[in-house]
């Protein structure tokens, strides 16, 4: 099968000549070669995403380099494009959607325990194609997007472990960025795969070097919210590795130096369409940002909720339990003493006085 590539155009946002055609022309073969691999039987789809390791390569091609949504609008002013683009989103879900399904029919299934095995063991679906998957469709397909994780979790727990590698990895990330503004004195070195480009000396960055990090935190930001919105066991994951209270060192460090460098490099009379996007791109990593953070806390406070209701209910009984404090049942209005009280419990005396 074909790779998705990104259309190509100029600074003016015009293609080059016969380059749309080329896209198209691509883009009709690469939906010819979907709706045909959709159209095969159960056991013959199975057996081609086994054995023909290409079939896996386009879909991930296209995870990769389909514009998320903070971009997507930018396909919206060609029809022509914008239609078979729309086509093939589509196909390349239905196929996520059928490698999360282990029966299909009375007569097309497989068990549980078979379906993860083939997805894990021949790399057909990583935790990478997952984090994809969410920032692609986890806003437009939510509760699919959902069941298809919850599945993989669930058929495969070994996922888990490639999980907590992931965590692991976005810190590196996130010091590198923090690194890259001056808000970290951790060593970066020349060996590490968490560069973002070939120049990693720290310095004055120019507006190529600066608008790569606006565009690779804010993916980070958008992939994380949308796939912790998703699955609350990887919420676990995250908070396992105390993930929330890194982000807020990030947040309150590098986010605004982030700011101060656009006003310093892009604010200028001959950048300001760039401008208004890179700070457009800004505050929506803000929002995305907190949103993670959200979400995070809000399965320890439901975590925190049902242990208070197992204690109320084996010391108090059924009735008893609902004597406690409304905070307790779920309130999402809780006070600064409440966050303080649930920081400490968390991360002990010390941790507490790092939330925001």
């Amino acid at each position: 099968m074909m790779d998705y590539k990104p259309l190509p155009c100029l600074s003016d946002g015009s293609y080059p000549s016969g380059v749309k055609e080329d896209w198209l022309a691509r883009m009709d073969v690469i939906r010819t070669d979907l709706q045909w691999f959709l159209q095969l039987p159960y056991h013959r789809f199975w057996s081609q995403m086994v054995y023909q390791a290409d079939c896996m390569d386009m879909i991930n091609s296209f995870l990769v380099d389909a514009p998320p949504f903070y971009i997507v609008d930018e396909f919206r002013h060609d029809k022509q494009i914008w239609d078979i683009y729309f086509e093939i989103y589509k196909l390349v879900f239905c196929v996520l959607k059928r490698l999360g399904t282990h029966c299909e029919s009375e007569n097309n299934f497989m068990s549980p325990e078979l379906l993860g095995d083939l997805l894990y063991k021949n790399y057909i679906l990583t935790i990478p194609t997952l984090l994809d998957m969410c920032l692609l469709y986890g806003r437009d397909c939510h509760s699919d997007v959902a069941d298809i994780i919850s599945t993989i979790f669930t058929v495969q727990p070994a996922y888990f472990d490639d999980l907590q590698a992931t965590v692991a990895f976005i810190i590196k990330t996130l010091k590198f960025v923090e690194w890259k503004f001056g808000n970290s004195t951790d060593v970066v070195h020349h060996s590490d795969v968490i560069k973002l480009s070939s120049v990693i000396d720290r310095g004055a960055l120019d507006v190529a070097q600066f608008r790569d990090l606006v565009i690779h935190v804010l993916d980070t930001a958008a992939t994380l919210s949308i796939f912790l919105g998703i699955s609350q066991p990887a919420c676990e994951v995250f908070h396992h590795q105390l993930f929330e209270l890194r982000l807020v060192k990030f947040y309150e460090n590098t986010i605004p130096e982030m700011y101060r460098q656009l006003e310093k490099l892009v604010n200028k009379e001959d950048t300001q369409p760039l401008y208004v996007d890179l700070k457009h791109k800004l505050d929506i990593t803000r929002v995305e940002f907190l949103n993670t953070f959200k979400h995070i806390l809000g399965h320890c406070l439901n975590c925190c909720i049902e242990d208070n209701r197992t204690m109320a209910c084996y010391r108090y009984g059924s009735e008893g339990a609902g004597t406690l404090p409304l905070w307790l049942w779920g309130s999402w209005h809780v006070t600064s003493m409440v966050l303080r009280e649930l920081a400490r419990y968390l991360y002990g005396s010390e941790g507490a006085g790092t939330l925001p």
